[in-house]
């Protein structure tokens, strides 16, 4: 004859299923979401591209201004300004555009419906 072991009181079952299923919950929300180390490989990923491409446009910006030197002008500061300036206000605009005339749009999933 076997012995067999006495069934869990069904609240320690319970309190089981339930650590269960929040382990089960946490793994499947890991998924579909970042890490925090692959969120923070993307911000200074996303720190390094903006300090690069900041590199470039001034040296672009001292470019134009020598070139403008070597045409007999002489300006006192390059188009860098300017440049940041227009796009920062097409960006805003554009931002604008999206958020007010859009926002009934369903474009992305996970964008909330009013």
């Amino acid at each position: 004859m076997t012995v067999r072991e006495p069934m869990a009181e069904p609240l320690e079952r319970a309190d089981e299923l339930a650590a269960i299923d929040a382990l089960l919950a946490g793994a499947d929300a890991g998924h579909g979401g970042l890490a925090l180390v692959e969120g923070v490989v993307v911000l200074i990923g996303f720190a390094c591209t903006i300090w690069l491409a900041l590199r470039a446009l001034l040296r672009v910006d001292e470019a134009w201004i020598a070139l403008r030197h070597r045409a007999g002008r002489a300006p006192r500061e390059g188009v860098l300004r300017r440049v940041v300036i227009f796009s920062g206000t097409l960006g805003m605009i554009g931002f604008y555009v999206w958020y007010y005339l859009l926002s009934d749009a369903f474009i992305l999933p996970f964008m909330p419906l009013h």
